[in-house]
């Protein structure tokens, strides 16, 4: 067969293809019009059937009346028009009807996977408990006997700081735990050292040549100092000095929490460069706030967060204390809940105040729960909430030092404080709100604390108030109508935080329903257990299975990242769960400083390498 023979075949092809694909669509197409005209013919006799049985009883009782024939030019009883309405209202029901159904068997499926992810999660959570109570109390009877025992219990009735170094230290020895940590470049951090202490020499012969030269050579030294000078500089600079270089953050280990030695020296070498750079003639002053300018954009600030919790929130009064004894405040102090309290706390009193505040006696101020028990029920049973706002509010303004704002806080103390809060409204998809001097300047402290710490039924969603340029209080909705509990979402705001430069967060978590999955576990079955019970909340969270109690998402309270750098967990026993709710006395604020502290001495070793360097850097 030739070339054309074959196109002229192809085209014949194609033009009888068309006309048969033509020709099944007309027979589809009528034999469609046929079933449907037969189907409404059949819908159209019954609609007659049922119209003329009642035209009959009707013209029975009206049997004396004269009939009036119907006219010529109008359709017979308008069944044409009363037939094409009938049509379309049954297919709409018919659209409501499929639509409905649809929508019973998505929320069946909804219901049936909420409650197997339910289901996997309570079992899995259950079984990580029951787990770790029969180590520890297989800990409790094998391995803490003997030596270690004694040295654990010395360990946690130590009463300095001091003491307890001394004490961690020989059961680190006891347990082998004197070991340096693989966790970080111990390599890198003494090559940087190595790379300033010679930058540094190079400087000082360059100094001390150009002080000991004659007038013929002063220039050429002169010159020959500042250019070591500005060597030194760029290595400050060039990465020498950035946050948690070579991982040495995470460094410490064991009970004292000491930093290696790799990590001393670099710090050690960081502070004599940065000393001799501030001290140096042979730096202008323009370049050497350029020079701490940038090493303070690199390394960061140090922030302290504390979590919620209710009662189990006075041991963040213990971890501040230590910080106060051993170390330094951070410049940034962030909280939420009952966190919040104790935040604005810090945030309000400089330290000198706040060393003569911090003291158990504090207790006798902490009355938010004191009343009769059966007006709470009352009130919780006509309004929902079981404590009262205003009542509340009198006595937060005690820490708060009145009616103090962000502003001014920031202003009377030089430290930045950050308190969360949550959108009462579910209609509110804004996400959390971190309340500072620099989001909510006029922002009245005390009202910021009581919405963070307005948990659903026990106290009631708070509308912030701030304060106007002539003094007067006011509330304040351009925010937001209502907030709540800032746990909710932004129990730790480390979003926030970053924001600001915050690279270093000093996290007190005492929250009872996370604080148990936040140790750090060696073995394998506890992290799998805690990682598929968090995958399979957030499976939930995504597909929007989880329900909004109170309109909160509840998954969220897990699924948030709740440690730090340094994440300190304070113990609890039983006695702290059964004082969730209830005012501390004097012995029991205490023994909740007193476990605050003891914590907080485990991180004392990296938190106060951290704030070496931020000092050795800061911008005077």
């Amino acid at each position: 067969m030739s070339r054309a023979e074959a196109r002229q075949y192809y085209s014949q092809f194609v033009v009888y293809r068309r006309i048969m694909l033509d020709k099944g669509w007309r027979q589809r197409q009528e034999q469609m019009l046929d079933y449907k005209t037969k189907r409404y013919k059949g819908r159209k006799w019954k609609l007659r059937g049922s119209r003329s049985s009642s035209g009959d009883s009707q013209s029975s009782m009206d049997s004396g009346k004269t009939k009036v024939p119907s006219s010529p030019s109008s359709p017979s009883s308008g069944n044409d028009e009363y037939e094409e309405k009938y049509m379309l209202t049954e297919s709409v029901e018919k659209k409501k009807e499929k639509k409905k159904s649809l929508g019973k068997l998505r929320l069946g499926l909804r219901v049936v996977l909420a409650c197997a992810i339910l289901g996997v999660v309570v079992l899995e959570v259950l079984a990580y408990i029951v787990i770790r109570q029969l180590v520890g109390l297989y800990e409790r009877v094998v391995v803490w006997r003997g030596e270690r025992g004694r040295l654990l219990r010395q360990l946690r009735s130590a009463r300095s700081y001091d003491e307890y170094l001394e004490t961690a230290r020989k059961l680190d020895a006891e347990l082998g735990n004197n070991k340096s940590s693989q966790s970080y470049d111990s390599r890198l951090l003494v090559k940087i050292a190595g790379t300033l202490r010679r930058a540094r020499e190079r400087a000082e012969r360059a100094e001390r040549a150009a002080r000991l030269s004659g007038s013929d050579t002063a220039d050429g030294a002169a010159e020959a100092s500042r250019r070591a000078a500005i060597g030194l500089c760029d290595v400050l600079r060039g990465g020498a000095v950035r946050a948690n270089v070579g991982g040495w953050e995470k460094s410490a280990g064991g009970y004292a929490g000491e930093v290696p030695r790799e990590v001393s020296a670099y710090v050690g070498e960081v502070e004599r460069s940065a000393g001799w750079v501030r001290g140096s003639a042979a730096v202008g002053a323009a370049e050497k706030a350029a020079v701490f300018g940038q090493m303070a954009r690199q390394l960061g600030r140090t922030a302290l967060c504390l979590s919620g919790g209710a009662g189990m929130g006075w041991k963040h009064l213990g971890v501040a204390q230590s910080l106060l004894e051993n170390a330094r405040l951070p410049g940034v102090v962030s909280g939420a809940s009952a966190g919040a309290l104790v935040a604005a706390l810090l945030g309000t009193h400089t330290d000198g105040e706040l060393r003569q505040v911090l003291r158990p006696g504090l207790a006798k101020y902490l009355t938010a729960c004191q009343g009769a028990a059966w007006a709470g029920v009352r009130r919780w049973a006509r309004h929902g909430h079981f404590f009262d706002a205003v009542e509340w509010a009198a006595r937060a303004q005690v820490f708060t030092r009145g009616s103090l704002t962000f502003s001014e806080a920031f202003a009377r103390t030089g430290r930045e404080l950050c308190i969360a809060c949550t959108p009462a409204a579910q209609a509110q998809a804004q996400g959390p709100w971190v309340l500072s001097h620099v989001t909510a300047p006029n922002v009245v402290v005390w009202s910021a604390v009581l919405a963070s710490a307005g948990l659903p039924g026990v106290l009631p969603a708070m509308v912030l108030v701030e304060k106007t340029r002539a003094g007067r209080v006011r509330a304040c909705t351009a925010g937001g109508a209502a907030w709540r509990d800032g746990s909710f979402g932004a129990d730790i705001p480390h979003g926030h935080l970053r924001a600001g430069n915050v690279q270093f967060s000093v996290v007190s978590q005492v929250n009872p329903h996370v604080a148990v999955f936040l140790k750090e576990e060696a073995r394998w079955w506890a992290r799998v257990l805690k990682l598929d019970a968090r995958k399979w909340l957030r499976v939930a969270r995504d597909l929007r299975l989880a329900p909004r109690v109170c309109g909160q998402d509840w998954a969220q309270v897990w699924l948030q990242k709740l440690d730090g750098c340094v994440t300190v967990l304070p113990r609890a026993c039983w006695a702290d769960y059964a004082g969730l709710f209830a005012d501390p006395s004097e012995a029991s604020l205490a023994r909740s400083m007193r476990r605050g502290r003891e914590a907080m001495w485990a991180g004392v070793g990296v938190v106060w390498a951290r704030q070496r360097l931020e000092a050795a850097i800061s911008v005077r």
